[in-house]
């Protein structure tokens, strides 16, 4: 019997670690690509606008930093239009 317990407990402890698995990566993935746009940016790139989904914190900073990158874009297209 305590064999059978301990095998129900390996077995719930192994499906939360999944779940948390899961539910970090979710929330890690919107985070690595703001970090790629952001290292893109800093080379003088333009990247792909980012998806402006997910919790509504993530979608918020997405929209910002594709707002950002558009006014950088327009910046640099009105400086080169100037000299």
């Amino acid at each position: 019997m305590p064999l059978q317990w301990f095998g129900w407990g390996a077995l719930a402890v192994a499906i939360a670690l999944l779940g948390a698995y899961l539910l970090v990566r979710r929330i890690t993935r919107p985070l690595r690509a703001l970090t790629h746009a952001a290292h893109a940016v800093g080379r003088g790139d333009m990247p792909e606008p980012l998806p402006e989904r997910g919790a509504s914190e993530m979608a918020d900073v997405a929209r910002a930093f594709n707002q950002m990158a558009h006014d950088l874009k327009v910046q640099e297209q009105n400086r080169a239009l100037i000299l």
